[in-house]
């Protein structure tokens, strides 16, 4: 009986220890919640009340600058101290806040036609006013909303631009409130691309949190569906291409986390016609509630992503839950009747098993992709009803690239290695400097050999500037990488 009991004990612990590393590994759940986009006082009431029961734990809550300091160094106060009670009312019910600033005022911006300053520092300054009034209140300060749209950055997207600001805004929100996190402004889709510009400005070190808005594509394709972009890489706009954006980070030696500040799919029956110039479309109550879980439970196989902020909370209420797209993103209706995921989504913060997850897997095709999709279903947990099927986590890998160059003759030797890969294949893309911007100028598809390695002889390289970069495109069990670019200059 003594041996039985000691088997027993060990039996609970080692569950408990696995329940333990679960929950660790979990992006923490929450919202974007309408406290501040002018919402009736007696619904804010019914707002938090509802945040609280879903069991979210962060919200991320707008300030318009542009209303807060509509004059140069002269503040709002009646805007502030709506700001400040959201922020009161969010923190009362448990949560944890991130201030998210965007839309210049047309002082700073110089048109009212533009939403983006002339100055960085005027931004610099108004962000760090809100880091010294609200003090500990806030625990994180995300720097402008989907900088890589027009949309958001009225004068086009400029990672150049963006990181100027990054970098004024860092040192003056950190004096104000040390603790505080900066985050970079969540990107639209997992934009790798705009990120891989931003470092190459000098973003590293001037943010604490990497943030992105891993919308799908159409807007009603699964989490677990994967696109790939022509050289291999996991599309921007699949759910996991956030992989992408930790391997762009990685190759800068940025080991910072990621979180989701946006993500979420629409409940509209708008249909998804890229040749029609529809590229937004919904899904079914049903599948949104299904789409949300298996998000949640495929962040589990990566430990980096912290923080995940469905969008909306709330169906926007001066839309009255119009069949649009934008219209009906939220967990509520706009009268506040739940839909299915809000249901789904107060079953994973609680840790409880949500209806059949693991059937959002699928395969999807596009322009630029194969569309396959990857071991990367969701599981449910213990008694759950899922009838997905178990996967392990896919190896993660490492390509390495070294390139010898002959610049008389303007030709080149590349070799390199992908550690921990199973085969597969390697492409290789040579781009060439215009102006301030890179531009593809040849791209070379290369099989591994038995030792994972690759090598190619290039004549006729451009000249002037050059980088080149190896991608691996990874297997069914094994992680897409890249490495990191490699630059000369040919005369």
């Amino acid at each position: 009986m003594t041996v039985f009991r000691l088997l027993l004990a060990s039996l609970l612990a080692f569950g408990l220890m696995l329940m333990a590393a679960t929950q660790a590994s979990a992006a923490e759940p929450g919202v974007v919640p309408d406290l501040t986009w002018y919402t009736p006082d007696s619904e804010k009431q019914s707002t938090v009340a509802a945040i609280e029961d879903v069991g979210s734990k962060w919200v991320r809550l707008n300030v318009k600058w542009a209303e807060a300091e509509p004059v140069d160094n002269q503040y709002n106060e009646w805007w502030l101290r709506e700001y400040e009670e959201a922020i009161d009312m969010a923190r009362a019910a448990g949560q944890r806040v991130i201030i998210m600033a965007d839309t210049a005022p047309a002082w700073a911006s110089g048109l009212d036609s533009r939403n983006v300053p002339q100055d960085p520092r005027d931004y610099a300054d108004f962000m760090g006013m809100l880091a010294s009034r609200f003090g500990t209140k806030v625990d994180a300060y995300e720097v402008w909303n989907e900088p890589n749209l027009k949309r958001f950055w009225s004068t086009g997207p400029n990672p150049s631009a963006y990181t100027a600001m990054l970098k004024a805004t860092y040192p003056k929100v950190k004096a104000a409130a040390p603790t505080a996190k900066v985050v970079f402004g969540g990107v639209s889709g997992n934009d790798y691309d705009y990120l891989e510009a931003a470092y190459a400005a000098g973003a590293k070190g001037y943010f604490d949190v990497m943030a992105t808005h891993p919308y799908t594509y159409c807007g009603s394709t699964g989490p677990a569906a994967v696109r790939r972009e022509s050289d291999g890489r996991i599309s921007r706009d699949s759910f996991l291409g956030y992989r992408e954006v930790r391997a762009t980070m990685a190759a800068h030696g940025d080991a910072k986390p990621i979180w989701f500040t946006e993500f979420g799919w629409n409940t509209s029956s708008t249909e998804c016609n890229p040749g029609a110039g529809v590229w937004q479309g919904g899904v079914s109550e049903t599948k949104q509630a299904e789409y949300l879980y298996d998000s949640y439970k495929l962040m589990e196989q990566d430990s980096y992503v912290q923080v995940a902020l469905w969008y909306d909370f709330r169906n926007n209420y001066w839309m009255k839950d119009a069949d649009t797209p934008e219209a009906r993103y939220g967990l509520l209706r706009t009268n506040f009747t739940p839909k299915p995921a809000y249901s789904a989504f107060k079953a994973y913060a609680h840790g409880t098993a949500y209806g059949t997850t693991g059937t959002s897997t699928g395969t999807t095709t596009g322009s630029t992709s194969t569309g396959t999709t990857t071991g990367s279903t969701s599981t449910g947990t213990t008694g759950s009803t899922s009838t997905g099927t178990t996967t392990t986590a896919p190896v993660q890998t490492q390509t390495q690239l070294n390139v010898k160059v002959k610049r008389s003759r303007r030709a080149g030797r590349v070799a390199g290695r992908v550690r921990a890969a199973d085969g597969g294949v390697v492409v290789l893309q040579v781009e060439r400097r215009e102006g301030s911007d890179w531009r593809r100028a040849a791209s070379y598809k290369l099989r591994l050999t038995d030792r994972n390695a690759f090598s190619r002889k290039i004549n006729r390289l451009p000249k002037g500037g050059v980088r080149m970069r190896a991608s691996y495109r990874g297997t069914r069990g094994h992680r897409s990488s890249h490495s990191r670019f490699v630059r000369f200059r040919l005369g």
